[in-house]
């Protein structure tokens, strides 16, 4: 497995966490919060990944629920949550997904370039059972946020 080196799996899950905490902040105007809101209940999720190849190759899922992914959508579009369609949310999950991707590719260790792909949105459950590399939950105003880092 590429990077198992606990020091630098360490070093790759606080740059995730750092990262993914920035764009939030500033692109999304979106600020995490230590606990779930209240009256958090099972929500379906917005899922989008950030592919990459080379030596190592890997994934970035970034998951939220509905209700975060659509406040975050109409942050980051300067639009009122009712006027964001479907189509919009999961435009903005998979930029969302390409910033976080795009800026962690600078902290991974690389032995050949590394190529990324255009994110795409996938099925919630596509990573279900993998062992992440990193993974951090972050608590939103309107639900949650999952951001994991995988190897292939």
């Amino acid at each position: 497995m590429p990077h198992s080196d606990p020091r630098v799996v360490a070093s790759l899950s606080q740059a995730l966490r750092d990262i993914t905490a920035e764009v939030l902040e500033t692109m999304f105007y979106v600020f995490p919060e230590e606990s779930p809101a209240e009256g958090a209940g099972e929500e379906a999720w917005v899922t989008a990944v950030f592919r990459f190849e080379g030596a190592p190759s890997g994934v970035v899922t970034v998951a939220l629920t509905a209700g975060a992914a659509r406040s975050a959508a109409a942050n980051f579009l300067a639009i009122d949550e009712e006027e964001t369609g479907d189509g919009q949310v999961g435009e903005v999950v998979c930029e969302m997904a390409n910033m976080v991707g795009g800026c962690l590719l600078g902290c991974i260790e690389n032995r050949t370039p590394l190529q990324p792909f255009p994110p795409e949105l996938v099925n919630a459950e596509a990573f279900a059972g993998r062992e992440a590399v990193a993974s951090h939950v972050f608590y939103l105003e309107n639900g949650e946020m999952r951001v994991s880092l995988y190897w292939e």
